[in-house]
């Protein structure tokens, strides 16, 4: 069960969301080498090493690494494949064509934090796989659309929840997007579902509010498993054995509230044919 924070939102002001916009152009920079990367026979561990390299050039802090878990977080980037939903940790894997992968990073540049992830398909996929990501896509433009029209969070989660489920897919419900500013992790959290405990907890949706918005969609159920590592997350009721935004984590995309409208803070443009910013769980036949 979610834990919600008890704390309200913390909000920004221009000059903060501005800082915070350099930090995004950076993860959004990564995000387009992890792309560039990103191919049949490469290793997760070469394409972690790529983002921490960029991140080194800019003297930027890498978020994930170090991270508290039953051992720290060992590496720059989460990569999940196919069935895993979130928090893959980078290593000898060799992706394989047609792989979904999702890889989720972030970082602080000048005391200010961006967190990001990604979809990215490693050539074609199946059929239904293309359709999850299809899904996933919708269901983050529905939270794009109508976060700058609703009061509260909770009128756009129920929004985004009804399209994925209409659509015969489940929203993971053991992980939620979050606030961010000076640390990763901020107030308030951001489910991309609506139950009794998320009305309870619900935000207004405000000026100088940046969200980080992760919707995760499921094949099968919202289920998930968590390795004994404490990082990575399995689907349950996985065939074979899946992320931010992670699932999608994982697309997660960051939103400045700005006088009932809003901005993409560090937006990427670029992407392949497949790809799209958050993460999506397949379930293998």
């Amino acid at each position: 069960m979610l834990r919600f924070f008890q704390r309200p939102p913390e909000l920004k002001s221009m000059r903060e969301i501005g800082l915070m916009r350099e930090a995004g152009k950076l993860v959004a920079r990564a995000l387009r080498v992890c792309r560039e990367t990103i191919k049949p026979g490469v290793k997760t561990i070469d394409v972690d090493r790529a983002v921490e390299s960029l991140f080194a050039q800019h003297n930027a802090q890498p978020l994930f690494k170090g991270y508290p878990g039953r051992i720290p977080f060992p590496a720059s980037t989460c990569i999940s494949i196919n069935e895993q939903i979130v928090h893959g940790i980078p290593g000898s894997r060799v992706i394989r064509e047609g792989d979904l992968v999702k890889i989720d990073t972030a970082c602080k540049l000048n005391g200010w934090c961006a967190d990001a992830a990604a979809t990215i398909a490693a050539g074609p996929l199946r059929p239904e796989w293309r359709r999850l990501v299809e899904v996933g896509e919708q269901v983050l433009q529905i939270a794009i659309t109508e976060v700058g029209r609703r009061k509260w969070w909770s009128e756009v989660a129920a929004r985004m929840q009804h399209h994925a489920e209409a659509s015969g897919f489940s929203v993971v419900q053991n992980y939620v997007g979050h606030g961010i500013g000076r640390i990763m992790h901020e107030n308030p959290q951001v489910p991309n579902y609506v139950n009794r405990d998320v009305k309870k907890h619900d935000f207004k949706l405000e000026e100088g509010l940046v969200l980080a918005i992760e919707p995760m969609v499921n094949m099968g159920r919202s289920d998930v498993d968590v390795h004994l590592l404490g990082h990575r997350v399995k689907q349950l009721n996985f065939e074979v054995f899946l992320d931010h935004y992670r699932g999608r984590r994982c697309s997660s995309r960051r939103f400045q509230i700005s006088r009932r409208a809003f901005s993409l803070l560090g937006r990427h443009q670029e992407r392949r044919a497949g790809d799209c910013d958050h993460g999506y769980r397949a379930r293998e036949s």
